[in-house]
């Protein structure tokens, strides 16, 4: 009896479980599959935006307004704010502001020139001690001469809003520097598409600079523009990961991840979901499989 009961037993369990198997892992690329498309849409968004962007700064640095740009402001001066707009300032200031009404996800646009000068949208009346020679955005266009370059993001608190720089540099037609043109844009209607993306019930997704930093992480706000490997062993080890599914511990519950990086924009994408939501068909199947 009970070498035909193990006879009778054994083809059943070994089907069972290669279907319980064959259900689990069909749940799986079912979520790289759905997250991946979720991904994909969003990165082509994204990338028409910065291209139009980039767009946009290209033509602001071949304008001849801003090619023949001078007599700008100095404001390297302690006393900077005492000091009046120049007769150029003001025209720029017109121009950007044209500009930035027809471009409504324009935060700030700056020109600084190689003798120190600075017009910028909207202007700031208490700006004092400021050099545009020597910040960060400037060099790093006058490092790519010729080519539009993408800052890193930042967080700016006086205004709370989140914000990319774009910069080229400006060159007369002899190719001799005059300086260099920066457009901010605010990440703010980006961040909110990424914050609303939802991956199933308990799934979200989370934006990744190249260097590490986390841009949105719609689970903890208090991560955002924080490096992802300084958030703890977890997040570390899912920053080191290449792309593809990753499985991974978040606050004592285990989730699967599907990390893809975009080439475009070179930041990565990583969607995150609880595995029990993941398993959940598969693991009804199991328990009706061993009732039966």
């Amino acid at each position: 009896t009970w070498a035909f009961a193990a006879i009778a037993c054994l083809p059943v369990i070994v089907v069972a479980v290669l279907v319980v198997l064959n259900v689990r892992e069909g749940a799986k690329a079912d979520f790289v599959d759905s997250s991946g498309r979720e991904i994909r849409q969003i990165d082509n968004g994204m990338k028409q935006f910065f291209d139009g962007i980039s767009q946009n700064v290209e033509y602001i640095a071949k304008d001849p307004r801003v090619v023949a740009g001078k007599d700008l402001k100095n404001y390297s001066g302690a006393d900077a704010a005492q000091i009046p707009l120049t007769e150029n300032n003001h025209a720029f200031l017109d121009m950007f502001e044209a500009f930035a009404k027809s471009h409504p996800s324009t935060a700030y646009l700056s020109l600084g020139l190689t003798d120190g000068g600075y017009a910028s949208w909207p202007d700031d009346a208490k700006l004092s001690q400021y050099d545009p020679r020597q910040r960060p955005w400037y060099q790093a266009a006058i490092a790519s001469p010729g080519a539009t370059v993408r800052t890193g993001a930042y967080y700016w608190a006086p205004d709370d809003i989140s914000l990319i720089g774009t910069v080229r540099t400006v060159t007369d037609a002899a190719g001799k520097l005059v300086g260099v043109v920066g457009l901010d844009v605010s990440l703010k209607q980006l961040t909110e598409l990424v914050k609303n993306i939802k991956l199933g019930n308990s799934g979200y997704l989370m934006l990744v600079e190249a260097n590490g930093n986390v841009l949105v992480d719609p689970s903890n706000a208090q991560h955002n523009f924080k490096p992802m490997a300084g958030l703890g062993a977890n997040y570390a080890e899912l920053a080191q990961r290449g792309d593809g599914p990753a499985q991974v511990e978040i606050d004592g519950k285990v989730y699967m991840a599907n990390v893809i990086s975009s080439k475009g924009l070179g930041w990565r994408f990583i969607g995150l979901i609880e595995l029990d939501e993941v398993m959940a068909k598969a693991s009804n199947l199991t328990w009706l499989i061993a009732a039966i």
